[in-house]
């Protein structure tokens, strides 16, 4: 088992990369509500919705708890089918944006300049602990593909000794 400050030291992370970054933002009391409604499936231009949803949402549901926010993945494959995020309004029309082959990033940009939303400033000691989340999880990621690596060269190993030492 992981020792505890191990532990905390990640979870610490997690949260820092929660409240800093894109989309920390407060939402105006106008924007009543936020739909997504995107296929399970990347295919056919809908990536960007998912990676906003799974990017960016966990953020402005963190900055504003009470937003009620319906997330609808279909299932099945039609390239045709919509990707899109509506923004409902108290006093307005709702507003939605086609989502279709467009990249997270310029989705979050023009969601943030509808809705008029307040960025929160960043924090720098969450700023640090982000930053040092980020550079242990790529860390983590290059221990499991050399592990990965490792098994493979013995699994070869192993087949080679298998059939006598006569190369695979």
């Amino acid at each position: 088992m992981v020792s505890i400050i191990q532990r905390m030291k990640v979870l610490q992370g997690k949260l820092a990369s929660l409240r800093h970054g894109p989309a920390a933002a407060i939402l105006p009391p106008s924007v009543e509500k936020l739909s997504l409604n995107f296929a399970i499936r990347n295919k056919g231009g809908h990536m960007g919705t998912r990676k906003f949803w799974r990017l960016y949402l966990p953020r402005l549901k963190y900055y504003n708890p009470t937003l009620p926010i319906e997330v609808t993945r279909w299932k099945g494959f039609d390239p045709a089918g919509p990707a899109t995020i509506t923004i409902h309004f108290k006093d307005k029309p709702a507003h939605t944006i086609n989502s279709k082959n467009r990249a997270h990033a310029e989705l979050c940009t023009q969601f943030l300049d509808i809705t008029k939303a307040t960025p929160v400033p960043p924090n720098p000691k969450d700023a640090k602990a982000a930053a040092e989340y980020v550079e242990y999880v790529r860390a983590e990621e290059v221990r499991a593909r050399a592990k990965a690596a490792r098994r493979q060269a013995k699994r070869e190993e192993k087949e080679r000794e298998r059939l006598g030492g006569v190369a695979a």
